[in-house]
């Protein structure tokens, strides 16, 4: 019997895009042990253009600035499967291509990282010396257990998310 060749999974290079195909890398494989899956690396628009910014995005350059090149690897044989983040995907997807299948959800609960008061280090000799000092970081972290209601108002949280933005 011949060997099958391999079904090729493309995706982007980043870290992100990296840990979700290998967690579908693993699935498929689990699903289907006589198979043989491969990740291919596909570098996209928004990919070779580092100053892209989906938050602030410029008119001048295509839709699809991640998938583009993955779905033409689709279209032209290159691949047989594309991983991608659905909250990033086009709402319309090109002749020939399916949204095939979606992977069971992980915790969708975002994280606050905070400074920690008893942590935090004090930059001044007054606030190491435990004198008040507006001037020094001391007294700007929060306790253990902090939720994001119990910031303070006009505290600044920073995203580069559109969506956590909104």
């Amino acid at each position: 019997m011949a060997a099958q060749r391999p079904i090729i999974l493309a995706t982007r290079g980043s870290a992100l895009a990296l840990a979700q195909a290998r967690l579908i890398l693993d699935q498929c494989r689990q699903a289907f042990p006589d198979l043989t899956f491969l990740l291919k690396l596909v570098k996209t628009t928004g990919d070779k253009q580092l100053t892209a910014s989906l938050a602030q995005p410029d008119p001048s350059l295509p839709k699809g600035l991640f998938t583009k090149e993955l779905e033409l690897a689709l279209l032209d044989g290159h691949a047989d499967l594309a991983v991608h983040s659905l909250k990033d995907l086009p709402t319309t997807l090109p002749a020939g291509l399916v949204l095939g299948a979606v992977s069971a959800r992980a915790d969708v609960r975002d994280v606050l990282i905070y400074r920690d008061a008893v942590a935090l280090p004090t930059r001044t000799p007054a606030a190491r010396a435990g004198i008040p000092d507006p001037g020094s970081e001391a007294g700007r972290g929060f306790g253990s257990g902090m939720q994001p209601g119990d910031l303070l108002d006009g505290a600044v949280v920073a995203t580069s998310s559109t969506r956590r933005k909104a």
